[in-house]
């Protein structure tokens, strides 16, 4: 066979074997968006450093979770999350948890059809680097009521060494709510166990089981919480449909930002903003309003459509300020609630103000007051 041949037949390989754009199901998993913070502390909660990867602590220890720029070379990575433990929890209760996980959308997983009889295999890659070595797991939940789990562990054979770690899980043929009709709900949830007490644990690895599990519980499996001072770092997380693991599908960042604020988006007003696309300096969407009742500014938000129905919250609503006709400047004096207008898109915004606004005036825009701290507002529609 020629060069050009062989090249040729490579190429039709690689076709079929779904080498392509869109195949990880996973998003963000480059690790390089963070919108709400680049590193935060979980004691006994739950919350996101980098968006769509859950950072879940259950336990009595505290972990921190931090976007990094310690990558495995020459991969093309410029992040990983960082998981850190500053207090280690060596007893965990039988119920106690720490996971790091992203759930999946129906919507972004129904060419799987599990829980049916066509149900597809899914091949998992990710480059992992921990200073513990040992027995580790990763999980996969198919959930209808936490239906059925897999567990599958995996190796760390060098301490604080990338390395890169694949397997394949079959598709369950039944159970699950990835059943159709599909919709906008989770489907499944998949991620690394850091550490889980014996309700969530199963002799039962590398096949599918009836119970919600996490973790393998064999003897010799590490639960990184509970030690002090151990660190992980994960980056370059895929899943795919099928049994071939392709290389790692790099995505721009400004594509990996959209699709991520399918879930979430945070404006930051004024400053203090983690990604510069989020930083509103003047004025926030939506721009104007009105005063709909003395001294209370009514003004409109519109945001990139949602999953679902988001929780909007703020924080330090007083850093908020309104300019209204004939450049009144008027202080937010209270928190901003949202009685109207839930919609994916837009919502209407409520703020008391300092006096001197009439039902007169019209808003010209809503934002920060000049002042050292800033205000935040998270729209939040989460699985």
């Amino acid at each position: 066979m020629t060069k050009a041949a062989e090249l040729a037949k490579m190429g039709e390989v690689l076709t079929n074997s779904q080498v392509g754009g869109r195949r990880n199901i996973i998003i963000n998993g480059a690790m390089m968006v963070a919108q709400r913070s680049t590193s935060t502390q979980f004691s006994n909660s739950s919350g996101f450093v980098c968006d769509r990867f859950e950072c879940s602590n259950q336990t009595d220890g505290a972990i921190t979770f931090s976007q990094s720029t310690d990558v495995p070379s020459g991969q093309g990575f410029i992040n990983s999350t960082k998981i850190n433990i500053d207090t280690a929890d060596t007893s965990l209760a039988a119920t106690q948890h720490a996971l790091f996980q992203q759930k999946v959308e129906g919507l972004n997983s129904s060419q799987l059809m599990w829980g049916t009889s066509n149900a597809e295999n899914i091949s998992v890659s990710f480059w992992i680097k921990s200073s513990l070595t040992g027995t580790f797991t990763y999980y996969a939940l198919d959930e209808s009521a936490d239906s059925q789990s897999y567990v599958q562990t995996f190796t760390i054979d060098s301490a604080n060494t990338w390395e890169k770690k694949t397997f394949i899980i079959e598709g369950p043929t039944t159970g699950g709510t990835t059943d159709f009709p599909i919709t906008n709900a989770r489907s499944f949830f998949t991620g690394i166990s850091l550490g889980v007490g014996t309700t969530h644990q199963t002799s039962t690895t590398g096949s599918w089981h009836s119970t919600a599990n996490f973790a393998a519980s064999t003897s010799s499996a590490v639960k990184l919480i509970g030690t002090a001072s151990a660190n992980m770092y994960v980056t370059g997380w895929q899943i795919e449909l099928g049994n071939q693991v392709t290389p790692f599908e790099h995505r721009s960042f400004g594509e990996e930002f959209l699709l991520c604020q399918r879930y979430c988006t945070v404006y930051n007003v004024g400053g203090g903003q983690v990604h510069t696309e989020n930083l509103v300096a003047n004025v926030l969407n939506g721009s104007s309003g009105h005063v709909d009742v003395a001294n209370r500014g009514e003004w409109f938000l519109t945001y990139p459509v949602k999953r679902a129905n988001p929780t909007i919250t703020v924080t330090n609503p007083t850093e908020l300020r309104w300019l209204s006709t004939g450049n009144n400047v008027q202080n937010g004096t209270s928190d901003v609630s949202f009685f109207v207008g839930t919609g994916v898109e837009r919502t209407n915004c409520f703020q008391s103000v300092s006096s001197g606004l009439t039902t007169s005036h019209h808003c010209d825009y809503w934002g920060h007051d000049g002042g050292s701290t800033y205000a935040k507002l998270v729209i939040d529609s989460e699985l």
